[in-house]
């Protein structure tokens, strides 16, 4: 993780949501429509964090969709961890 970034409450939320979905998502369940939540997407990404890919679910009986996803990474755990983990 770059030492210039900061974990600010609101990206750990992004980062616990996906972790708390078995490490993956699909993208617009995360960011809806909305550049504001794209961004914070983009910055974890940015930060080692998570990764962008594909969702390996999306299918149907005859052939899978490409549907984009995002995946929390072994940095994004251990950023989680380190901080304590979220009260529920």
């Amino acid at each position: 993780m770059n030492d210039d970034f900061k974990l600010t409450p609101s990206l750990r939320s992004m980062l616990q949501w996906i972790a708390d979905a078995n490490g993956c998502l699909m993208m617009i369940q995360v960011t809806g429509n909305g550049t504001r939540e794209y961004n914070k997407a983009r910055d974890l990404r940015n930060a080692g964090l998570v990764r962008f890919g594909d969702h390996p679910t999306v299918k149907d009986a005859t052939r899978t969709y490409p549907v984009d996803a995002i995946f929390i990474t072994d940095a994004g755990r251990a950023a989680l961890a380190q901080k304590g983990s979220r009260k529920p």
